[in-house]
């Protein structure tokens, strides 16, 4: 086969699935010097553009009006795709050639250049060899408008693949507890740039799954990478790719190819391997060696309860912490806007995974001299006391997530503690396991003996924990169900946090319930010291 007839025999292929019957509009037929033009481009598209003698044609009046202002004929357009179509097969065999052995590389020039054209060539070129090739579906996204996020990853209550779902999520950046209810026609240009990297991230993921460790690998392919978002959401995106693309779990068996005409995509994505094209249509590849990691540049200081508040409604939870102690802010350079804030408050008396962390932190009976002495080493701020301090917020501007930015602070922090034991409690961790990226341990806890009461009242009328999210529903069942109702009521009464709801509206209690049960509480914990 000669150089293109890879390429234009599936672009004849692809433009043969295209409906060209003939369209209605108004109840009349379209325009015919339209329809001649569809008729002619549907002829040639199966010329094959390196033929010294292409395949006779008759192009649309259109076109040969606009070609003839300009002085030129069918035989200079023929030679001009003659030409740009060879530079792409070209380049697309050294580009796959050398991207065997790496995981991403990234194809820029100007607009116009070829990159496209390039990345068409590389998508025959893979199929030629075996490859399984994902590219990103234009389509899919129309399809796509009034569908709820959520249930484009997850159906039904399947653990597993609620928990692949939002792992998913997670590292394409949107770990958004709010967004997964949003409907994709609802989402922020960054976000719907975010959620289309993670159906190619599953699509990919599922590719590689089926093939197997023996199998082919994967290619996945992105064009206009980025084009249209401000650059600290385009940054957060190149960095998610960047981090997936090179995850361990896809070593070798998934490659990822990106095109744009950003030139600072070079610095946010830091490929493996560069390809520049031309106004020419030429390609130079060049393997990059410098990975640099997108969180090494950050500035972490100390901060204010100002930029914390600054941040606070972009966390899942609105509440304040009770008593802040330290605040910390991440920038990419001093004086510039903060990305993210941790803040560090004073611990709850009660913790059921610190008996398991720290043994000795656990009081010697319930007496009210064993406790006072048990809630005094946990306050100790002495630097070689037992004293623990809480790490309960974390939260990053959504333009930078998928950055390594969380992780960061909460190196930083754990490099210089307040105390010698340092813990959080997060239900996100399930979604964004952020605090064992940074090297804390993580406790998994059953539920406490009323949770389990309550989930077996669930289960004696056929419902689930996640049931009681949806409150308007829940609401509606317990008015049809006394028994159920009368279950949520020993839920509040049987602890002091939530004693008061037991006299107050289903709807807090419900929200509260919710909350505690539907998903098993974790906890992660550090300490400075062997202990």
């Amino acid at each position: 086969m000669t150089a293109g007839e890879a390429l234009d025999a599936r672009a004849g292929h692809d433009t043969e699935s295209i409906d060209i019957q003939r369209l209605r509009i108004g109840g009349s037929n379209i325009d015919s010097e339209l329809q001649e033009e569809r008729d002619g481009e549907m002829r040639h598209a199966r010329t094959i553009a390196t033929s010294s003698r292409p395949a006779p044609r008759t192009l649309p009046v259109s076109v040969r009006s606009a070609i003839g202002t300009f002085g030129l004929c069918s035989d200079d357009i023929d030679a001009e795709r003659r030409d740009r179509v060879g530079h792409a097969e070209h380049a697309s065999a050294e580009l796959l050639n050398t991207l065997d052995a790496r995981a991403l590389a990234l194809i820029t020039g100007p607009s116009g250049a070829g990159k496209s054209t390039l990345l068409r060539a590389l998508h025959a070129r893979a199929r030629d060899r075996g490859l399984v090739v994902v590219a990103h579906d234009e389509r899919q996204r129309r399809r796509h408008s009034t569908t709820r996020v959520m249930t484009l990853f997850v159906r039904g209550r399947s653990p597993s693949k609620l928990a692949r779902g939002l792992r998913i999520l997670s590292a394409a950046g949107l770990a958004d507890a709010r967004l997964g209810a949003r409907r994709v026609e609802e989402l922020s240009a960054g976000e719907r740039a975010r959620l289309e990297l993670a159906l190619l991230m599953r699509q990919a993921e599922d590719a590689v799954a089926i093939a197997g460790d023996t199998g082919p690998g994967v290619l996945v392919s992105i064009d206009e990478l980025c084009t249209g978002l401000d650059d600290q959401t385009a940054r957060g995106v190149c960095a998610t790719l960047a981090r997936w693309a090179r995850s361990t779990i896809h070593r070798g068996r998934l490659r990822v190819v990106c095109a744009t005409s950003r030139d600072a995509a070079l610095d946010w994505l830091t490929p493996d391997l560069l390809a520049r094209v031309g106004l020419d249509g030429l390609a130079e590849i060049t393997v990059a060696e410098d990975r640099r990691d997108p969180s090494a540049g950050l500035v972490i200081q100390i901060g204010s309860t100002r930029d914390y508040l600054a941040l606070a409604p972009m966390h899942y939870r609105t509440s304040c912490p009770a008593s802040i102690v330290r605040v910390l802010t991440a920038r990419r350079a001093c004086g510039e806007p903060v990305l993210g804030v941790l803040v560090v408050s004073m611990p709850t008396l009660n913790g059921a995974w610190r008996a398991r962390a720290w043994p000795d932190l656990a009081p010697a009976s319930r007496a009210p001299g064993a406790l006072r002495a048990a809630a005094r080493r946990l306050n100790d701020p002495a630097p070689g006391g037992s004293g623990v301090r809480r790490i309960s917020r974390v939260i990053v501007d959504p333009r930078a997530r998928g950055q390594g930015v969380g992780a960061a602070l909460v190196r930083a922090y754990l490099a210089d503690p307040l105390t010698p034991r340092t813990e959080a409690v997060a239900a996100m961790g399930v979604a964004c396991p952020l605090f064992v990226r940074a090297g804390m341990c993580e406790w998994v806890l059953e539920h406490g003996k009323r949770d389990r009461e309550m989930l077996r009242a669930l289960r004696d009328h056929d419902l689930h924990a996640f049931d009681l999210v949806d409150i308007d529903s829940f609401v509606r069942r317990c008015a049809r169900t006394p028994a159920l109702s009368a279950a949520l009521i020993r839920w509040a009464s049987g602890s002091r946090s939530t004693r008061r709801l037991a006299r107050g509206s289903f709807r807090e209690i419900i929200r509260a319930a919710a909350r505690s049960l539907c998903v098993p509480p974790r906890a992660y914990t550090a300490s400075a010291t062997t202990d």
